[in-house]
């Protein structure tokens, strides 16, 4: 059968967004009643319970998987470069070194591109173009792009039932790579943060 998992509880929640937000501007510009917009409000509130329940419960199942693997929690900063700070989090002992590895790693997409191009939706110039700015969110192309160029396997812990290791192999074995696998977790589509396995 069709598995539904969090993302599909998720996107419920989600789907009163838009007929909340057209009803309060509805209200708000005819100069609606106060029914109207407290309906409204009230819709709106309750998707942000609804958001904030789903972290929680992805939290929770992030935090069993790093238990099950014996691994802790490293936090990396929030803001676009979590994939790579969270990388040199795992290579140098911290997080500085993000923006020389996302150089590395675009440097891989553009030099391999056959590669990973079939992984690209849409133009593959502009997702390179994108990959290049500070703060824009890595995925799992640049993850493989990571692995390739470092020589070595990138361990993701989830907290995705049914995905919760993901581990890339690169491409080819690179002098002087790293012989421990990088750990990182990924929470609910939004965040990175780098792992410390026991």
């Amino acid at each position: 059968g069709t598995h539904r998992g969090p993302a599909a509880a998720r996107a419920a929640p989600a789907a009163s967004v838009v007929p909340a937000a057209i009803r309060l501007v509805q209200g708000w510009a005819a100069g609606g009643n106060d029914s109207e917009l407290r309906a409204a409000l009230k819709d709106s509130e309750d998707l942000g319970r609804a958001v904030e329940a789903s972290k929680a419960e992805a939290r929770e199942r992030l935090g069993q998987v790093l238990k099950l693997y014996q691994a802790r929690l490293r936090p990396v900063q929030g803001d676009g470069n979590c994939q790579f700070r969270a990388l040199s989090a795992q290579l140098y002992g911290e997080e500085d070194h993000h923006a020389a590895l996302r150089r590395r790693v675009v440097q891989q997409l553009r030099a391999r591109r056959e590669r990973y191009e079939p992984y690209v939706q849409g133009s593959f110039d502009e997702y390179l173009e994108r990959m290049g700015v500070d703060r824009e969110w890595g995925d799992n192309v640049t993850l493989q792009a990571a692995s390739d160029v470092l020589g070595c396997e990138i361990r993701v812990l989830t907290d995705q039932p049914g995905s919760e290791v993901v581990e890339l192999q690169p491409l080819e074995p690179v002098a002087g790579a790293p012989q421990r696998p990088l750990c990182l977790t990924f929470l609910t589509e939004v965040h990175y943060d780098a792992a410390e396995v026991d």
